[in-house]
């Protein structure tokens, strides 16, 4: 029984980290569990990878490259590419054997695999696995890292990125640099700001207690977002300082758009990324000018967005002509673009938050799946 099993892992775990936290703060006792290293501080993401075949990874392609990012390294040995902007590393990966192809026989073109920062890569695949989270490996070519890793809740894989070690040289010792054939100008991309993945409501409990019990993360209140077909309720965590963002949003019934990305990828998986950038109406004009595919948001909505909040009609006309939405809440200010749907319903987002604001414009969530269910009609109906 597979639901059996999920239970008896999850209260395994749930269990060894109560009593594990009661031992670090009653000194002499002694439960008999593991050794546990303390839960791990994620200091940001390292990489994020996509499986692909050749007419995925030229569509990813494009819409990296209308992002303005640039292929800068490629693998030694392997159909592995590194595409970077600022502080962000997307890996896209076309090999025909080994784990990424597996995973894209699985569910097609999706996310199969994140890095995380983190102080010591060893212990943390230590803590991770006395929980109960399978380790993995694969076979390691010549001049190849062993870079330690889990599978995460969902069979995605997670590996670990410290600086104790040659792991934060990766992009040096695995990758040789491309030749540059144009100068791209970069559209203020800077970070990862948050990760978002849908899995099943029921799912939901096992990825949050695998990812609070492992990491050093916070847990924000749930959210229930209208999906123009049902419900999607959305559970933030993020790290201390918010270097690492976490969005679980688990798919209620069978009609929403979250679990039509479920049926179409066969299961739980990274639904978008979301980047940072310091000024969004700078990197709104070079996604413009680089002919950046932005999900289109009615007229309607920046008519209610002046009534709500009484935001001048320069601005206005700045939202509208990037299609950026806009969220306030006491005094902090969010901005959001979204690309239009790629395969199996992935999307890229970009965001500016200012003056702290630690939301995720959830008052906009309705808009945002609405305008991409009009999208998804209308891509239906072409196709038929």
């Amino acid at each position: 029984q597979p639901g059996g099993r999920t239970l008896a892992r999850d209260s395994y775990r749930s269990l060894v980290n109560l009593l594990d936290e009661v031992s670090r703060t009653e000194p002499g006792t002694d439960f008999g569990i593991p050794d546990l290293p303390e839960r791990v501080y994620a200091s940001g993401f390292e990489f994020v990878e996509f499986t692909a075949d050749e007419t995925s990874g030229a569509q990813l392609a494009d819409m990296l490259s209308a992002m303005c990012f640039r292929m800068e390294r490629k693998h030694v040995t392997k159909s592995v590419e590194l595409w970077r902007q600022g502080a962000i590393n997307i890996v896209v990966n076309t090999e025909k054997d080994g784990f990424a192809h597996s995973a894209f026989l699985g569910h097609g073109p999706s996310v199969c695999d994140m890095g995380l920062r983190v102080k010591d890569a060893d212990q943390t695949v230590q803590r991770a696995t006395a929980l109960g989270a399978p380790d993995f490996s694969q076979p390691v070519g010549t001049g190849e890292l062993d870079i330690p890793a889990i599978r995460g809740v969902g069979g995605n894989v997670v590996h670990f990125i410290d600086e104790k070690s040659d792991l934060h040289r990766v992009w040096d010792i695995e990758f040789e640099p491309v030749a540059k054939t144009k100068a791209t100008q970069p559209a203020g991309l800077r970070r990862i700001d948050h990760l978002a993945q849908t899995m099943r409501h029921d799912e939901m409990q096992s990825w949050l207690l695998y990812y609070i019990s492992t990491f050093e993360m916070a847990k924000s209140p749930i959210v229930n977002v209208a999906d123009p077909s049902g419900v999607v309720q959305s559970q933030a965590i993020e790290s201390p300082e918010g270097e690492v963002r976490l969005n679980l949003n688990g798919a209620v019934g069978h009609r929403t758009l979250a679990a039509s990305f479920l049926e179409d990828g066969f299961g739980a998986g990274v639904q978008h990324i979301a980047f940072q950038s310091d000024d969004i109406f700078e990197t709104s004009h070079q996604l413009l000018k680089s002919g950046f595919p932005s999900l289109t948001i009615p007229e309607n909505y920046y008519a209610d967005l002046q009534a709500t909040f009484g935001l001048d009609d320069d601005l206005i006309t700045q939202l509208r002509r990037g299609n950026i939405l806009y969220d306030r809440a006491a005094g902090a200010e969010y901005f959001q673009i979204y690309s239009r749907p790629i395969f199996n319903g992935f999307f890229f987002e970009i965001v500016e938050r200012r003056m702290g604001y630690a939301g995720y414009g959830a008052r906009n969530a309705p808009i945002r799946l609405a305008a991409q269910s009009k999208t998804q009609s209308v891509k239906e109906v072409q196709t038929q």
